[in-house]
């Protein structure tokens, strides 16, 4: 059975509480010369972007996993990439993250090409309200749940 999208490794997670998942193994990333690894027990809500922006018609949280957690991981501080001889560079900002978040979505067999750009034009709205908000090594709590739920 061919693989929904050739440029991750299996996505394993388990829920926490709320819409949060924390992953079981880590996730990579890699193409466009790019190498992304997001580290085992990463915890994420799979959008970074507004619950309103998550009415897009067909939305599915299942269909676009990887690239939510992908997303969420670059927009941490303490989120990098590696290039060539393995060293680790900082994402330069939020449209960097956009910008490979969307990559990886028209690749993606079960994403249309509408959703994609709605995706992507949904994560370049509040950039800075959501940008480095929290480090790569944040766990939520009972409090947080219920904040994000409003």
């Amino acid at each position: 059975m061919a693989r929904r999208h050739p440029y991750f490794t299996a996505l394993r997670v388990h829920t926490l509480f709320g819409d949060f998942v924390q992953l079981d193994q880590a996730l990579v990333f890699r193409a466009y010369g790019l190498y992304i690894q997001v580290p085992a027990d990463f915890v994420s809500d799979g959008c970074s972007f507004p619950r309103l922006a998550r009415m897009i018609p067909r939305f599915n949280w299942a269909a676009t996993a990887e690239e939510g957690v992908l997303h969420d991981y670059m927009s941490r501080y303490g989120s990098s990439r590696i290039v060539g001889s393995g060293r680790r560079v900082a994402f330069t900002g939020p449209r960097e993250a956009a910008r490979i978040f969307y990559w990886a979505l028209l690749d993606d067999k079960d994403v249309s090409a509408v959703l994609a750009w709605a995706m992507h034009k949904a994560v370049l709205i509040a950039p800075a309200r959501y940008w480095e908000k929290r480090s790569v090594d944040w766990r939520p709590d009972a409090d947080t749940a219920s904040e994000e739920k409003s």
